[in-house]
């Protein structure tokens, strides 16, 4: 019997976040690839608007990715904070919702974990994801969304 697809989207992620190993690198870049793909197709989320919030998203990422060098409990903290974020930056563009998506499946992987170590190695790899999506959504829509 086949897995369902909710079930294979969060097989997927817990592999992209926790794993380190070139598999989970591969399939980083194209669940990041289709992603950046279902974005492009999406109503509202290629116009500007739609880019203004993605790149907030990705400017906070970077903002908590910094602040694990400093201050583990604060950037902890706020890293449980990106979900509601998400969830406002969806209201605003609703064409992000495969993006958001995605990163919230990735934020509960990332934080589930209490050890700030691992916490800070799997939102690193967040963090590489969204970027590789933001990568492809930039070049798909600089293309004119040829494919």
């Amino acid at each position: 019997m086949a897995e369902p697809e909710g079930a294979r989207v969060r097989s997927e992620i817990e592999q992209i976040i926790v794993d380190s190993d070139g598999p989970a690198s591969a399939l980083l870049v194209r669940k990041a690839q289709e992603t950046a793909r279902q974005l492009v197709g999406e109503k509202g989320a290629s116009g500007e608007a739609g880019k203004a919030q993605l790149r907030a998203v990705f400017d906070e990422i970077r903002q908590i990715e910094a602040l694990w060098l400093t201050d583990e409990e604060r950037a902890l903290r706020r890293t449980h904070l990106l979900k509601p974020k998400l969830a406002y930056r969806t209201a605003r563009a609703p064409g992000l919702k495969p993006l958001t998506g995605l990163l919230g499946e990735a934020l509960d992987v990332a934080t589930r974990d209490a050890d700030p170590k691992k916490a800070r190695e799997r939102f690193t790899r967040l963090a590489e994801l969204c970027e590789a999506v933001l990568a492809y959504y930039t070049a798909e829509t600089s293309k004119g969304g040829s494919r």
